[in-house]
């Protein structure tokens, strides 16, 4: 335990370690339902930043009080101003605390505003009104995401933003509490953080249980509450043993309490469909079990089989993606749809290299063995990118399109048709995709587009998502990022009623569907920019429920998909389709998990304005409000930024804070030297904790009397003359502080050596505590508590 009688300055500032200590622990937990990366790195710089403010502000305020509480005396005058100084601290807690927290909370609104104010990501230092715009719309699309999506999510700036202001905001109630002389209080904002890992996975990390419940250990045992900054207490033996017995009282019950909260997250986490994630995901009951050759815009979902389509194992289960069955090319302005090419087929054969557009590889491959559960068309599911498919001996009946990059059979696929997938890794990474030329390619027309109704403001809109995007990658992953979390999107197996006779505005406009809407928007958005771009057909990667390494793909895992063409490295897949379908982006797609250049300005993006429906004619524009909390950072980008940007921040803000105290502390008034008032008040009190109370009436001349009769009735024994003698001369100078027209005042010091001799000599004959061993106890959690 940290031993209660050290100086209140050394105490407060070992406080705000630790409760800065125990909130960058309690954050941790909350990387068990959002994936660790750039939000973990701003939250820990952000809480040191933080602490380290209030702490200054805390220590410049107290050791102001504590240098006001009297001047030194030339002979013996160290130990009273000591006493002083503490009970001038003691005194000033609350309103230090108060102060400091104001500061803090500024400290951490900046950080806020300045770390996810901006378009991409970047900090800045000066924030102001669009800073705002871009964090409430960024809140709101947090909102969305964890409304809708399962844990654990992918790192992004909106989530980032919601970890990190909300660890702050923990961080500065509990610092606030503690600082009050309220630690016993100062843990329960900290099981804030804890609660979405409990209550969603069931569990948190067992270093940040180890070390947060540490630390609260050693906040409740600094014992700030009641006097337990004055000094003089060391004499009094039994007040030292009630203040220890309170101290593991009270680490005793943080102990019961957090193994509870443990408890509680288990059972919490046994009920059914909890812990799946933060929303279960939508499953649809039917038959199907064949891909349609077309998807229209305007209809539902529909129902999808349960029933396993075919189910394989992996050698690297981290490298499991889609597994594509066909192509689709043509669009007529409202269907996307299978355009089968005639000749050109080649034959599969186990050196075959099926490479599509792939210049050159990386060299490391993983193997995918398939077997096909049910009979179906004739295409075979292979994953995208390049690979080798290796057919049963004597099975020479597929062909491989390199058009359409799809494998085809001469007949039906059958139920136990098994084929083994060598899949070829060829490098993808933000850095290289940025790098791949513009180049288009040669086999088909890749940028044909219908003419619509609103094709017009789809492609402004599209500019508009991609302004600033100085690379095909930029632009690909800006489009992907604002309708897969930024633009306000929902997904929903259903459609809502046509309100144009342009499909993909009206989706624009409305916002909810499922793959096959997103996967088509961004067809069509993409197109509109020159980027060349196909949608992709088949199954999500399945689940592996039994933990055997076999995974299985049902019906219900049918998906689409955009596909870009980049020079040198064929067709990529992106994934505009919310995570609560699709699962995380992949790390090529997703700079936040692979950090790399991003655009350097996007504009505010404009939503188009739904029609309507009894103004069916009238053309909606594109200049009505933001897109919807789209307007929150292309591409979620978050760049690690150099130690000296951070260094120099952190200083800025110091610095700031610093001005801010120095004129603060100007203008403030003494209010903390101790007068003939308080130092008689501080005895009352004191009196008043071993059940000596004096009544309402009992004027300032009576109350020595009263005191002494009342403590020769319960000790059988006076006051020891010096005691009496005190008391009668401090009600005295009180009387006087109050009444006389003229008075001279002792000073403070005599006043601080008169109250310690008489809180030596009440400790002495009366005790620290009530009589009874259930009134010490419950003293004892009262003084832990109370404050």
């Amino acid at each position: 335990m940290i031993p209660a009688h050290h100086g209140a300055l050394t105490r407060t500032v070992v406080s705000g370690v630790l409760v800065a200590v125990a909130t960058i622990a309690s954050m941790f937990a909350l990387g068990e339902i959002i994936e660790p990366g750039a939000w973990t790195r701003a939250g820990v710089v952000g809480v040191i930043l933080v602490a380290a403010c209030t702490s200054l502000t805390r220590w410049a305020l107290l050791n102001r009080a504590m240098n006001r509480a009297g001047p030194r005396r030339e002979t013996g005058g160290g130990s009273a101003r000591e006493s002083a100084g503490d009970h001038a601290a003691e005194r000033a807690a609350g309103t230090v605390s108060f102060l400091a927290t104001l500061v803090g909370l500024a400290v951490a609104s900046w950080y806020v505003l300045a770390r996810y104010g901006t378009a991409t990501g970047e900090l800045t230092l000066l924030v102001g009104v669009d800073e705002w715009r871009w964090v409430l719309d960024r809140f709101a699309i947090a909102t969305n995401i964890m409304t809708t999506e399962r844990a654990p999510v992918e790192d992004s700036l909106p989530i980032g933003m919601v970890a990190v202001g909300g660890t702050l905001l923990m961080f500065l109630v509990a610092d606030s509490l503690a600082g009050a002389r309220m630690p016993a209080m100062a843990g329960l904002p900290l099981l804030v953080l804890w609660t979405p890992s409990l209550s969603i996975m069931g569990r948190i990390p067992a270093g940040t249980f180890v070390v947060a419940v540490t630390a609260a250990l050693l906040l409740l045992t600094l014992d700030q509450s009641g006097s337990a900054f004055v000094r003089g207490s060391s004499r009094d033996a039994a007040v030292a043993r009630a203040r220890r017995s309170r101290a593991w009282i009270t680490a005793v019950s943080s102990v019961v309490v957090a193994v509870l909260a443990l408890g509680t997250g288990a059972v919490v986490a046994a009920v059914p469909g909890v812990a799946t994630g933060f929303s279960q995901i939508f499953r649809t009951q039917g038959q199907s079990l064949e891909l349609s050759d077309e998807f229209d815009m305007r209809a539902g979902l529909g129902a999808r089989s349960s029933a396993e389509v075919l189910s394989y194992e992996i050698s690297d289960p981290e490298q499991r993606g889609p597994l594509r069955e066909r192509t689709f090319t043509a669009w007529d302005g409202r269907r996307v749809s299978w355009d089968p090419r005639d000749g050109g087929l080649v034959d599969v054969t186990p050196e075959s290299r099926l490479m599509s557009g792939t210049e050159n590889l990386a060299g490391g491959s993983t193997t995918l063995d398939v077997r096909i559960s049910s009979d179906r068309d004739g295409l075979l599911p292979i994953p995208g990118g390049p690979r080798r498919v290796i057919m049963p001996p004597g099975d020479d009946r597929w062909r491989w399109d390199p058009v359409l990059d799809e494998v085809r059979s001469d007949g039906r696929l059958t139920e136990g048709t098994q084929y083994t997938v060598e899949m070829l890794d060829r490098g993808l990474s933000p850095e290289a995709l940025r790098a791949a030329g513009d180049g288009m390619p040669a086999s088909a027309d890749y940028l044909e587009l219908e003419e619509t109704e609103f094709l017009a403001e789809t492609a402004e809109l599209a500019r508009a998502v991609t302004e600033g995007a100085r690379t095909r990658y930029d632009q690909a992953v800006a489009l992907q990022n604002w309708l897969h979390h930024e633009g306000g999107f929902t997904y929903t197996p259903d459609t809502a009623p046509a309100r144009t006779n342009d499909a993909t505005w009206d989706f624009l406009t409305d916002r909810q569907g499922y793959c096959v809407q997103f996967s088509t928007a961004y067809f069509v958005m993409a197109r509109s920019l020159g980027i060349p771009t196909r949608i992709g057909v088949g199954y999500l990667p399945g689940s592996d429920e039994d933990g055997d390494g076999v995974w299985s793909v049902t019906g219900q895992d049918s998906h689409s998909w955009p596909e870009v063409w980049f020079q040198g490295f064929g067709w990529v897949r992106f994934e505009p389709t919310p995570q609560v379908q699709t699962g995380p982006l992949p790390d090529y797609a997703n700079p936040v998990a692979a950090p790399g250049p991003a655009p350097t300005e996007v504009p505010e993006e404009r939503r188009p304005t739904s029609v309507p429906e009894d103004e069916p004619d009238e053309e909606p524009t594109a200049e009505a409000d933001p897109a919807g909390g789209g307007a929150a950072g292309r591409g979620g980008v978050s760049e690690s930024l150099p130690w000296e940007v951070w260094a120099g921040t952190a200083a800025g803000a110091l610095a700031v804070c610093a001005v801010g105290l120095w004129l603060l502390l100007r203008r403030r008034q003494d209010s903390v030297t101790l007068d003939p008032e308080q130092a008689w008040e501080r005895v009352v009190a004191q009196l008043a904790e071993r059940n000596v109370v004096l009544g309402p009436s009992t004027t300032l001349r009576q109350a020595p009397g009263e005191i002494a009769e009342q403590v020769r009735t319960r000790t059988g024994n006076p006051l020891p003359d010096e005691t009496a003698e005190g008391i009668v001369a401090l009600a005295h100078a009180a009387e006087n502080e109050r009444y006389a027209r003229e008075y001279m005042s002792p000073s403070p010091a005599q006043l601080d050596e008169l109250t310690a001799t008489v809180s030596a000599g009440i400790s002495e004959t009366l005790g620290s505590t009530p009589d009874t061993a259930a009134a010490r106890v419950g003293e004892v959690l009262t003084q832990a508590l109370r404050r």
